[in-house]
């Protein structure tokens, strides 16, 4: 969810799947609370993320994302080598629709500025977009990020040096994983083997990375650095 991740959960999820077929060039904002996305406000999600115990169920457009408007998630990476630490946050600042698809809309400042995601919301799981900076573009290359039914996925990117195969596996549904001082339930854990063919070089690198229904990505291991999830922001 993080531009960060475009290469690294890039690195977790990757591959290019699709083309946006949406032709519409006013999108129209969308209420958080409609039928797409069942939570129901601040602090009154179905479940709770007050406590040390996070154990939401919600579906829809929030399965993999915070579930409303204005809720912010702060991280933390560190080095594996050196022991750095940099933080950064996500919010998720708006969703709009079009005729032919639905969008959630981050801002995120993992590279050191604000930049805007878009996450095209499909019924079987979710996809960014690998270049929207202002609006979603047409015949746009997407990753795709999580499958909600199919348990693997390979997809390839060419690259200007070669092709990039990357190979995901949902190896955990429904999984308790500890972050810090808080315990998330219902947890999907997904594992992308990662791998580069190129005419003067080749390599194979792997990530796991664990996303909480309502909240989206709480930690991404990539054998480099770690991220982490360290608090949650509702809006007031």
């Amino acid at each position: 969810m993080l531009r960060k991740f475009i290469p690294v959960v890039g690195l977790v999820a990757v591959g290019i799947l699709a083309c946006s077929k949406s032709d519409k060039s006013d999108p129209i904002p969308v209420d958080p609370k409609d039928s797409t996305s069942t939570g129901t406000g601040p602090g009154n999600p179905i479940g709770s993320i007050t406590g040390d115990t996070i154990a939401l169920n919600i579906k829809g457009d929030s399965a993999y994302f915070p579930y409303v408007i204005g809720m912010k998630l702060n991280y933390e990476t560190k080095e594996i080598w050196s022991s750095k630490v940099v933080g950064f946050t996500v919010q998720r600042v708006a969703n709009i629709v079009t005729d032919t698809a639905r969008y959630v809309i981050f801002q995120e400042n993992s590279t050191g500025k604000d930049s805007l995601l878009y996450y095209q919301v499909k019924p079987d799981g979710f996809y960014q977009f690998e270049n929207a900076t202002s609006q979603p573009k047409a015949a746009a290359l997407i990753w795709k990020l999580v499958d909600g039914k199919a348990d693997n996925w390979v997809e390839e990117k060419p690259e200007l040096d070669g092709v990039t195969t990357c190979t995901n596996k949902i190896t955990g549904r429904k999984e308790t994983v500890t972050v810090g001082k808080k315990v998330y339930q219902n947890v999907t854990r997904v594992e992308t083997v990662r791998h580069f063919v190129g005419p003067r070089s080749e390599g194979i690198s792997k990530y796991a990375a664990y996303y909480a229904p309502g909240i989206g990505l709480i930690q991404l291991a990539t054998g480099i650095d770690t991220t982490k999830l360290i608090s949650i922001t509702l809006p007031k």
